[in-house]
């Protein structure tokens, strides 16, 4: 799904796109946008798409449905208000729940699998909805200047009924038990956006500068079920397994959860025209973030987050560049403790260097970077056994560094024909962790 949104065109067009694919993938989109009035002040656009597909994954399928719309009016010559509204819906079937399969027998022995086997239930299932309304309006300042606001009112919602084979299983007789879990609830949020943007005159040079100011807040209420009842013995044939076991009584929610968070932050940015060929980018943004409800409270005033970023035009074809960001990064409501408080939000630093190119009038692209991320707080699922019951808890894990290089080329040698090349290199390594008399520091993570 693409989450840009696609505006209304001055002109009228429309189409009908049908896609078939392997493992009975099919996809169907009609898109029609134009002029809802004479003059055009008012434009139109409707999308509508539907995909189903089943996978070379055991008892997997899934299907999406997406509607939008959009409209957009003049009000005047110099002010654009914007409309809209979307609709999606994911309805997986066969979900998998942390991996196709078990990593580990009884025996802390590797499984093995076919490429195909899939560990879910053929009940198990993590449908998605999300329903969102949205207006904009944008008022041309004059001298280059634009003011923006922006506003969303959104309701996202999930209904997780999962179940598989986890954890050190199977037995040494091929049993094994089905982890079954429910997770049900929705998050309503209202966010706005008004910010300013445009030219400015410094050092007898122009550059650019955006100023602006956001709030949200979020509400979710959501139920976890884990007290299970089965109508049939929980125990399977792991070598022999078929998907198929009564899907259990989930009884009574295990958890109730009903948490707000609210947000404001003030941010600018400004990028700096040093000459011709010389671009220095600076900005910053300050949160405020407040966790309140069910969760205990959590506080985060005046958060700082900076950024800097630098581009040099080698030649007409050829850019270096180098950035630096902070990371903050507020943990969602449900990553909880087994103390039930939030964890602590991922913090770090990233750094980037590299190289962008683009040649024959963008038939031939070429980008090259070097990157280095300094993380801390690093969000953990830790496994272990308590009263001979596998059991897992979220945790934060100290720090960690992640570094690595990327290449990419792309060519168009005719139109409508891409062809991509990549290549990455990747390591990752806790630089101090420890948990209980255990240290893991040297220790690769994902």
């Amino acid at each position: 799904i693409n989450l840009v949104r696609k505006k209304p065109s001055s002109d009228f067009h429309g189409h009908i796109t049908t896609g078939a694919g392997s493992w009975d993938s099919y996809r169907t989109e009609v898109d029609v946008s134009g002029p809802l009035t004479e003059s055009g002040n008012v434009r139109g656009r409707a999308v509508a798409a539907y995909q189903d597909r089943q996978s070379y994954i055991d008892r997997y399928s899934n299907q999406t449905s997406v509607f939008y719309g959009i409209l957009e009016v003049d009000l005047t010559p110099d002010t654009l208000l914007t409309v809209g509204a979307d609709y999606q819906d994911n309805k997986p079937q066969g979900s998998t729940w942390s991996g196709s399969f078990p990593l580990y027998n009884y025996a802390g022995e590797i499984n093995s699998a076919k490429r195909s086997f899939s560990n879910a239930t053929d009940w198990s299932s993590w449908q998605q909805y999300t329903r969102t309304v949205f207006a904009t309006l944008e008022q041309d300042l004059g001298s280059g200047w634009v003011a923006k606001l922006q506003l969303d009112h959104k309701l996202n919602g999930y209904d997780a009924q999962l179940g598989a084979i986890q954890f050190n299983q199977p037995a040494a007789d091929g049993s094994a038990k089905i982890n079954a879990q429910r997770y049900k609830g929705d998050t309503t949020s209202d966010a706005a956006d008004l910010y300013v943007s445009g030219p400015y005159e410094f050092l007898g040079r122009e550059h650019d500068l955006v100023l602006g100011g956001s709030i949200s807040t979020a509400n979710w209420k959501g139920k976890g079920y884990w007290d299970v009842t089965f109508s049939t013995p929980n125990l399977v044939d792991y070598f022999n397994w078929d998907g198929h076991l009564a899907k259990p009584d989930w009884g009574n929610a295990s958890q109730i959860s009903d948490d707000t968070v609210r947000q404001t932050g003030m941010y600018a940015t400004t990028r700096l025209n040093v000459t011709d060929e010389l671009k220095v980018f600076l900005g910053g943004r300050v949160v405020d973030y407040t966790l309140t409800g069910t969760t205990n409270t959590y506080r985060e005033t005046g958060r700082l987050i900076p950024y800097a970023g630098i581009t040099y035009d080698l030649t007409d074809y050829l850019t270096a560049y180098a950035s630096y960001t902070d990371v903050f990064m507020p943990q969602e409501f449900y990553n909880l403790d087994r103390h039930s408080k939030m964890l602590d939000p991922d913090q770090g630093e990233n750094y980037e260097v590299g190289l962008k190119s683009e040649f024959f009038d963008g038939r031939l692209n070429a980008n090259a970077n070097l990157f280095y991320y300094d993380y801390k707080d690093i969000q953990l699922n830790i496994v272990s056994a308590i009263n001979n019951e596998t059991v897992s808890r979220l945790a934060n894990g100290a720090q960690g560094e992640v570094y690595g290089a990327e290449f990419e080329l792309e060519a168009i040698p005719v139109e409508n024909l891409h062809v991509n090349f990549g290549l990455g290199l990747l390591h990752t390594e806790f630089t101090d962790y420890t948990s209980g008399s255990n240290d893991y520091s040297g220790n690769k993570f994902v």
